[in-house]
């Protein structure tokens, strides 16, 4: 009888019969973003790898994806403002295609990003150059490049004086 068992067990290992092996459920494609290299039973859980930016502090967060492509892209605000009445400012965010006009002035404190008479824009993180005028002939970033840069998930004030 022992010779018996020893000769099964044997045999069960040389043929890997199913019945001889332990049963483990789970997803058994290999492409699939929930595969289980231990699983020899498919047990219709695999899920399809998305592949997208999955930081949701990212501009681009993609709530389906599942695999981080290194796509990822990260935004800040920049708001322009005057403390003086020198009417309508329009601002040119040089390179980007970006325009706005300031509309108002604030004689106390700083405005926050998006204040009523500002312009502000959402640009993706890095360091711009800016050109403004008004009806009157005053110009920022003319004859000099006047610079600013956008943090992630931040407000950059620009004071046009």
């Amino acid at each position: 009888m022992k010779y018996l068992i020893s000769s099964l067990i044997f045999f069960c290992l040389l043929v890997s019969l199913p019945s001889c092996r332990t049963t483990i459920y789970g997803c058994t494609d290999p492409t699939a973003f929930n595969y289980n290299p231990n699983a020899n039973v498919n047990n219709g859980t695999c899920i399809a790898k998305v592949y997208g930016c999955t930081d949701p502090n990212a501009a681009n967060y993609n709530a389906s994806a599942n695999v981080d492509d290194g796509s990822c892209t990260y935004t800040g605000q920049a708001n322009f403002w005057t403390p003086t009445n020198y009417g309508v400012i329009t601002v040119t965010i040089t390179g980007t295609g970006n325009s706005g006009t300031i509309t108002q002035y604030y004689t106390s404190g700083t405005p926050t990003c998006g204040a009523a008479g500002c312009y502000t824009v959402t640009l993706p993180i890095g360091t711009y150059s800016f050109t403004a005028t008004n009806n009157n002939g005053t110009t920022w970033g003319v004859s000099n490049t006047v610079s600013f840069t956008v943090n992630e998930n931040s407000c950059t004030n620009e004071e046009l004086q």
